[in-house]
């Protein structure tokens, strides 16, 4: 077989999966507007559904496939990627020094602080089991919780959207894609992995978390290019957290994930490394292009050090 072939299975179904979960997110916000659900269901809640929903199906998928350790792996990965490429890349090539409004250390901050260190906590045994998979789904209900409470009201939706059966059969379909897809490219990655002998788990955290992670990366560029700063940091922000609480807590309640090597001594320091560097960088309300750029050689470092490289 040639090398060629499971990169373009990995390419197509990295496509796919993005397309349709966009497809899907937005087909059960309608039904939500429709049905007259609360504004934090279809809002709040289905954004930061969709910012996670390609991480997630692709580490159940990795569960169901018999390698749980590519879903701790790929978490990790998407973490980092979003911080150093996400913000540092995208902030670093548009030459543009962003100042953003929003304390996050109100809450989102302290949150993301507090996940980091349990899920580290649950790593560091070599398994995350049941028992922990609950206490992060736990903390993604303290988010969620806190999302509701930073919102000054929740009403209902005034006028419901005109019910339309077209976006179930919209639902259904995407939903199938994202099923496929997230199978397929898993797959894909195993079969790459064996071909070039390179560790499942690595290319789990570069090549799947840099598929995954590409709607994050697309957002911080237009927001940054349609002067949204809050935007970019909330969307990286929200979307490392619901990684951690919602995708480890998930999985592990599923089946236990067992921790490797690879993910304790290179994936896990350097996904707390990013986390405490978002965290410094978040203290001035701003990020300069000299810290993007900063941020984008600690990827390369990131790499370096992932691939063995010195």
């Amino acid at each position: 077989m040639t090398i060629l072939l499971p990169f373009l299975v990995f390419a197509v179904c990295t496509a796919v999966l993005v397309k349709s979960a966009d497809y899907f997110i937005g087909a059960i916000e309608r039904i939500g507007l429709s049905l007259g659900l609360p504004e934090f269901f279809t809002g709040v809640l289905f954004v930061a559904l969709g910012t996670s929903l390609p991480e997630l199906t692709t580490g159940l998928a990795s569960v169901w496939q018999g390698e749980a350790d590519m879903l701790t792996g790929n978490v990790l990965g998407s973490n980092v990627a979003n911080v150093l490429l996400g913000l540092g890349l995208v902030v670093f090539l548009s030459g543009k020094r962003i100042h953003y409004q929003k304390n996050v250390f109100s809450g989102h901050i302290p949150i993301l602080l507090i996940a980091t260190a349990l899920a580290t906590f649950a790593m560091l045994d070599g398994q995350i089991v049941r028992p922990e998979g609950c206490l992060l789904l736990g903390v993604l209900g303290s988010y969620l919780w806190f999302l509701h409470s930073e919102t000054p009201a929740i009403k209902m939706v005034d006028g419901k959207r005109e019910f339309d059966w077209k976006d179930f059969a919209v639902a259904g379909g995407a939903l199938l894609g994202i099923l496929v897809s997230s199978h397929f490219l898993i797959t894909s990655v195993i079969t790459l992995a064996e071909m070039l002998n390179l560790a499942k788990t690595a290319l789990a955290a570069t090549l799947v978390a840099l598929g995954t992670s590409l709607p994050e990366m697309v957002v911080v560029y237009a927001a940054l290019k349609n002067g949204n700063p809050d935007i970019a940091i909330g969307n990286v922000l929200g979307s490392n957290i619901f990684n951690i609480v919602l995708i480890l807590g998930l999985g592990a309640v599923v089946a236990p994930l067992p921790v490797s090597e690879l993910n304790l001594t290179v994936l896990l320091p350097f996904m707390v490394a990013t986390t405490v560097l978002y965290w410094g960088v978040s203290q001035t309300r701003e990020v300069t292009r000299q810290e993007g750029f900063s941020l984008t050689m600690f990827y390369v470092l990131f790499l370096a050090a992932l691939y063995k490289l010195f």
